[in-house]
Parts: C-alpha cells; structure tokens; sequence
C-alpha cells in the first residue's frame, strides 16, 4: 500500500479491552494485523490480569498500543477509555475472543462510514462455532448471501464500527451499565440526538465465546441493566407497561434456564437502582420510543439520507 493511500485513508482504531486471555487476545491481534487497510492503529487494554498481558503483548507486536490497568475496573470502562484515546476517525470495538475472518472487513466498514455521515454505528455480523450459532444483527440473508443494509435499534459490541464524534457527542457507554445492556443505551441516545444504527452485509467474523466467563453476573446485570434501560428513557406512557412485560418476561426466562432466583436479583436490583436514580430519568420522545421498539422487531431497509 503506497504512502499516498495511508495518508488519503481515514484513519481506524481498533480497540480491545482484554483480561487473562492470552491466547485469544493475541489471535484477534494478529487478525487486525492481517487486514489490507493502511491506515490502521490497534490499541489493547488489559484490564488487570493476573499477568502482564500489556507488556508480553508490546514485546510481540510493538506497533500495537498497550495499556494496563492497575484494578480491574471492567471493559465497559475500557471501551470508553478507548473512545477518548484513540486517534481514529472511526474505532472498531473487538473483544478479545473475536477475530476477523476477512482481511478486507474493515475497508469494506470503512467504505459504507464514509457514504453514510448519518451512521454512527455499524452492528458487524459474527459466527459462534461452539454454539454453531450465526448472529447477523438484524439481517436475514437470502441464499445468494446478498442483503441489503438494515436500519436497526441496537448492536452487539463484541464486533462493531464507531463514528468517533458521533459517540463522543453523547459522551459514550454509561458505565453503570457496568455488564450487559449498555448497547442499547448507546443506540437510543444516539438515534435521539439523529444518528442511525445499522446491520451490514460483511464477511462475519469469528467469535469464539471464551469459557471464562462469569454466567452468574451475566444473569444478575442483564436484567437489571434492562430494568434501568426502561427506568432511564421510557417516557410515561410506555412505562409502566414495558417494565411489567420485562419483569415477567425476565422471571420466566429464567425458571426456564433453572435460574429464577439470579434473575430476581437483577430483577430486585434494576428496580432499585431505578428509583434511585429517577430524578436523571432522561426519556427520549414517545416517537422515539416507538421507533426503538419497531426496529427491535423488525429491522428495515437502511435508506441514507442525501
């Protein structure tokens, strides 16, 4: 790739927050490294590891930009941290245990962020290959494995492209989200102040779903992330309503996985925290609303605005 082309190319940073995973961390490192677009920066953050992930990883790859945290302060916090601290035009969020399967996928984001300004978020489709488990973020592929662009409320972060100033201008992640349901404060804070969301047709990438993984949290902060989801940006005539269906609809989920009593916990907590903190209830325009739950069921063709 030509000087010229690196200097002409806006610039990407890719960041992924990491903790005790080595091997996977440094397989999604090397899947960046592999990428054909010039004008790349990769920074990795490791969140307090038992071992120095930060420094074995500068030793093997020195163009990376590593960072280690002291405490583990969590990926949510990471992310945001990688918001401000990236010099990218655009900032593709990677978790460690996610790798690109596509040396081209990010010109190709690239590509549909520069024709789209109102995009702020592209939701990137990845496969699963211990659950066999195809997540294509709003799409549905035909056969032929062509699909339009999908205008649609939220995304997975675990693969995903930012418009840089655009998260910056809502101040990014809330981090009391601190493990789950943070996606979908972002989007709907984005779409309020005019930005869109959408699913694209990419090569998917592989996310392998690490086995350190905390299950137990993951059943606690889900629900009571999307009681405060509801608490926050509801507006009133779809409160009460949307926070009973979320509360049943929670509690039922969770004597069908055999674990009722975590999903009362977040159910206990979210409900909590959320008359806590009422008084920053911060709810979007019931036209807003109505959009957000549209798009959670049925995503539409994305049309850019010219």
């Amino acid at each position: 790739m030509s000087d010229r082309t690196t200097k002409t190319s806006p610039r990407v940073s890719v960041v992924i927050p990491t903790r005790n995973r080595w091997a996977e961390v440094q397989r999604a490192v090397e899947s960046c490294l592999s990428q054909d677009y010039p004008a790349l920066e990769i920074l990795m953050y490791d969140d307090a590891s038992e071992e120095n992930l930060a420094e074995k990883l500068q030793q093997r790859y020195p163009t990376v930009k590593t960072y280690r945290s002291a405490v583990n302060v969590g990926q949510l916090v990471l992310r945001n941290r990688g918001f401000l601290e990236a010099t990218g035009k655009y900032i593709i969020s990677l978790d460690d245990d996610a790798f690109f399967n596509d040396n081209s996928t990010i010109s190709k984001v690239v590509e549909k962020l520069e024709r789209y300004p109102d995009v702020a978020v592209i939701a990137l489709p990845y496969y699963e290959p211990r659950l066999q488990r195809m997540h294509w973020q709003g799409l549905k592929i035909s056969e032929n494995n062509t699909s339009k662009d999908k205008l649609i409320a939220t995304f997975v972060a675990s693969a995903a492209a930012f418009r840089k100033q655009a998260v910056l201008s809502v101040k990014g992640y809330d981090e009391s989200l601190f493990f789950q349901g943070e996606e979908s404060d972002l989007s709907i804070r984005l779409m309020e102040k005019g930005f869109d969301i959408i699913s694209s047709n990419v090569t998917p990438l592989i996310h392998t779903v690490s086995e350190v993984r905390n299950f137990r949290n993951m059943h606690i902060n889900g629900p009571r992330n999307a009681i405060l989801f509801i608490f926050s940006h509801a507006p009133w005539p779809f409160l009460v309503p949307r926070l009973l269906l979320t509360t049943l609809g929670t509690f039922w989920h969770g004597v069908v996985i055999k674990e009722p009593w975590l999903k009362l916990i977040g159910i206990f907590r979210g409900y909590r925290d959320g008359l806590r903190s009422w008084r920053q209830r911060r709810p979007v325009t019931p036209q807003m609303w109505r959009k957000y739950r549209r798009l959670l069921k049925r995503p539409e063709d994305y049309v850019a605005t010219v």
